[in-house]
C-alpha cells in the first residue's frame, strides 16, 4: 500500500488500497466511494475478490488538479513520472503490462473525473486507454475474440476523439448511421474494421490548439493526454455551469480528482457480460426503489 505525498502532507496520488474513503475533498466523491466499496466487499466477501470486487486502480487527488492549474494547465514531467510509477505498481499487482504486445491481455485503464461534489455528466471519462494497432493485433493473434477486441478499440478511438480532441459525438454517429450499424455488440468484424478506419480519419480531420490531430499511438502520451483532458474538463463550460447551478455554488478552486482504474469488459460476450447502472431510487418517479438499467455485451458509456 502506498501514497505519493504532497509537500503539505496531502497525497498527490494514492492507490485504492491505501486511500482513506473519508477524505472526499482529496479523492473526489467517485474515488472515495470506490475505495469504500473495495473495503466493504472485502469485509463482506473475504477471499472472493476475483468474483465480487472493485476493479483495482489509483486516484490522482484534487492536489494534482491544483498543481496542474498552477503550472499553466499542464501536467509537469515530474507529475507524469509519479503517475507512471504508480501505474507500474498497478501492473505488478495485476500481473499485466500497460502496452503489452506479447499477446497477453495488457493492462487497459479507464481515466475518469470525479469531483468532491456530484456534478453528473459534467466531467470527462476516457475508456480503454492503452490500445493501439500493435496491441490490438497482438491480442487478436493470440486468439482473443476479434469482434470483442475491435469493438473495444472502436470505443477507445471515439472517446479519445470526443473527450481529448473535443470532436462532437455526432461526427461519429453519422458514420454509424451511414452504414446502418446495429447495436454495439452486433457489428461484424468487417464493419468494425471499416468504422475504425473512418473514426481515425475523423480524428485526423479535426483541429486542436495543442495536440496532434490523430489517435495517439504512443501509449504513455495517450494516457497523459487523457488525464489532461479530464483535468481540463473541470474548467469547461459544462462543469462551470453545473457548479454555478448548485446551492451553495461550488468554488472553482475545489478542483477534480482523477480515477485511473483497470478496465473490465461488459462487451466480452453475450453470456456472462453486461454493462449497467444501479440507481438507489427510481430516477423517473423519485420512489425509493432500486432500479437497474443494463444491456448485454456492451460497454455503453452512454447508458446513463
Amino acid at each position: 500500500m502506498r501514497a505519493i505525498m504532497y509537500s503539505r502532507s496531502q497525497p498527490l496520488i494514492v492507490s485504492f488500497e491505501a486511500a482513506d474513503p473519508t477524505q472526499v475533498e482529496l479523492l473526489g466523491a467517485k474515488g472515495a466511494k470506490l475505495v469504500e466499496d473495495l473495503k466493504n466487499t472485502r469485509d463482506l466477501f473475504p477471499g472472493m475478490e476475483e468474483t465480487i470486487g472493485v476493479p483495482d486502480g489509483f486516484i490522482l487527488s484534487t492536489e494534482v488538479w491544483r498543481e496542474y492549474h498552477r503550472c499553466g494547465d499542464r501536467l509537469t514531467d515530474g507529475l507524469m513520472r509519479l503517475i507512471l510509477d504508480e501505474l507500474a505498481v498497478l501492473e505488478k499487482r495485476k500481473e499485466r503490462r500497460f502496452g503489452d504486445t506479447s499477446g497477453q491481455m495488457p493492462l487497459i485503464v479507464a481515466v475518469r473525473g470525479g469531483a468532491p461534489v456530484s456534478l453528473p455528466g459534467a466531467l470527462g471519462t476516457v475508456l480503454n486507454v492503452g490500445l493501439n494497432d500493435e496491441v490490438v493485433s497482438s491480442i487478436i493473434a493470440e486468439g482473443e475474440d476479434e469482434s470483442f477486441v475491435l469493438t473495444t478499440y472502436l470505443t477507445a478511438i471515439r472517446m479519445y476523439g470526443e473527450v481529448v480532441l473535443g470532436i462532437p459525438y455526432d461526427r461519429f454517429y453519422d458514420r454509424l448511421t451511414h452504414y446502418h450499424a446495429g447495436p454495439e455488440g452486433t457489428l461484424s468484424v468487417s464493419l468494425l474494421r471499416t468504422l475504425i478506419a473512418d473514426f481515425k480519419r475523423i480524428l485526423e480531420e479535426s483541429t486542436h490548439p495543442t495536440l496532434a490531430h490523430r489517435f495517439e499511438c504512443d501509449l504513455r502520451l495517450q494516457l497523459r493526454n487523457a488525464i489532461e483532458a479530464i483535468l481540463a474538463s473541470w474548467m469547461a463550460p459544462t462543469a462551470m455551469e453545473a457548479r454555478r447551478s448548485r446551492t451553495p455554488k461550488v468554488a472553482d478552486d475545489m478542483g477534480t480528482a482523477v480515477v485511473i482504474q483497470e478496465m473490465v469488459f461488459g462487451n466480452r460476450d453475450d453470456r456472462n457480460c453486461l454493462s449497467g447502472v444501479l440507481f438507489t431510487r427510481n430516477q423517473r418517479t423519485g420512489d425509493s426503489t432500486p432500479i437497474i438499467e443494463w444491456a448485454p455485451k456492451v460497454q455503453c458509456d452512454k447508458i446513463v
